[in-house]
């Protein structure tokens, strides 16, 4: 029996009924003889089947991973017509930080001049705008406010390029080194007035803040407190308050998980086990309602626990949660950001579609010169790959790029007539963007 239609192609229909072994109209796993990879990419919805709709929108996606689907032709077409307005999208990246440090032991020194010429380099190179620069979240035996205040000096002699998150190096440990059934009005009076210092000094968010961070290297530490504590909750206020988002790196853990062996193998500083927290994330989420929580580095999964059903349940339910977007970084999680050789997962693309406006690109890049003492990879072209290629509608790569970012930092670099949508993409806009209330 020939499975091609008249039309030319492969029928879809006619391959599902060719492996359809039980007849129930859909494959199972088992049916499906090909990686599983493959199957993860074909279960757009996640159900665990793969129908014949699913498998017609992955042809029609075609050997990419995904069409732009702006409302004409289904995006093949627009897709190469629309490759230099993607490959030129300016870019904000709301999460990034600064590799200071030159040499090693006595000879050791901070050099911010160099670190800063290199971060415009590799900003101009990848059509980077504006970077919001913070410091890395640190216990407090770690803890180092200084460098928050050259962070702000950046900010002052690079206006419109430069941007500033403070706590990381404060806020952060003072988090972490109170017992979250020991906060006394004390403590909360010191935490709220260095809050109040970060924003006197001109900063666009509180950031980077943990809950629960692995230790990636020895001597690197591993982080972890309640998303609840107290003085987090109390954060979240002064947040709303402020009218600026709290930074949070936190895995997800919606039940206990016993720490892998990768993990163990980079670090002895990281548990055997870690306690379910999702609970506590969403008692955060829920308190302050006005406060605006950005949950960072999508695409890192250490877990494998951050899928697109949990992240779509937060976001349908908490309009003050927002997603930044870190890239690839774990192919192996149960929903990874991208397959590897083909491109956006399906799954995800479905949902930043019906979120258009609640994401953001982080990057967590480590800008550095070539002198400093722990090299790291600019890794800006990986996280900004989404918006890069026609995986999304341009309205909502635009969205993503440099629109979101400016709004929930109060940010005024780019408007959107700066870059204009290439002609006839407004359908996809419309079809994909979603009013907050048809988001809940």
């Amino acid at each position: 029996m020939s499975q091609t239609r008249t039309g030319g192609g492969p029928d879809p229909a006619k391959i599902i009924k060719r492996l359809d072994k039980n007849g129930d109209g859909k494959l199972s796993p088992a049916e499906f003889r090909a990686p599983a990879q493959r199957f993860k990419m074909l279960d757009a919805d996640g159900d665990g089947f793969v129908t014949a709709d699913e498998f017609a929108a992955m042809m029609k996606r075609g050997a990419g991973g995904n069409a732009a689907d702006n409302g004409s032709n289904g995006g093949t077409a627009n897709q190469k017509s629309n490759a230099e307005w993607y490959a030129k999208l300016p870019v904000i990246l709301c999460h990034t930080h600064f590799n200071i440090r030159v040499g090693t032991g006595r000879d050791s020194y901070d050099d911010w001049s160099g670190t800063t010429e290199a971060a415009l380099a590799s900003m101009d190179r990848n059509g980077v705008r504006a970077v919001i620069v913070m410091p890395t979240p640190q216990p407090a035996a770690n803890a180092d406010p200084s460098q928050f205040g050259h962070l702000i000096d950046l900010m002052k002699s690079y206006p419109g390029r430069f941007f500033a998150s403070g706590g990381g190096g404060s806020l952060n440990g003072m988090i972490g080194s109170v017992s979250a059934d020991g906060v006394s009005e004390s403590d909360r009076r010191k935490f709220t007035a260095r809050a109040d210092e970060i924003v006197r000094a001109g900063a666009v968010g509180f950031g980077e803040t943990t809950a629960l961070h692995f230790s990636f290297f020895d001597g690197h530490p591993f982080e972890q407190t309640r998303p609840d504590h107290p003085l987090y909750l109390l954060l979240a206020d002064l947040a709303a308050k402020y009218d600026i988002p709290l930074d949070i790196h936190v895995e997800a853990v919606p039940q206990t998980w016993t720490v892998s062996d990768k993990l163990h193998d980079m670090s002895g500083a990281n548990p055997s086990r870690v306690s379910e927290n999702v609970s506590a994330i969403e008692r955060l989420l829920g308190h302050n309602p006005k406060a605006k929580i950005l949950w960072v580095h999508l695409g890192m999964d250490w877990t494998g626990q951050r899928t697109v059903a949990l992240t779509r349940r937060l976001l349908a339910t908490y309009r003050n949660l927002y997603i930044a977007i870190k890239g690839p970084i774990n192919p192996d999680a149960e929903d990874p950001l991208f397959f590897t050789g083909a491109g956006l997962n399906p799954k995800w693309r479905k949902l930043i579609l019906e979120f258009p406006d609640r994401f953001v690109i982080g990057s967590d890049v480590f800008f550095e010169t070539k002198y400093a003492a722990h090299r790291l990879p600019d890794k800006v072209d990986v996280s900004v790959r989404v918006v890069r290629h026609p995986f999304l509608p341009p309205a909502v790569a635009r969205k993503i790029a440099f629109e979101n970012a400016q709004r929930l930092f109060k940010l005024d670099v780019l408007k959107p007539e700066d870059y204009p949508l290439p002609p006839g993409a407004d359908g996809g806009a419309r079809v994909a963007h979603r009013t907050p209330s048809q988001q809940m």
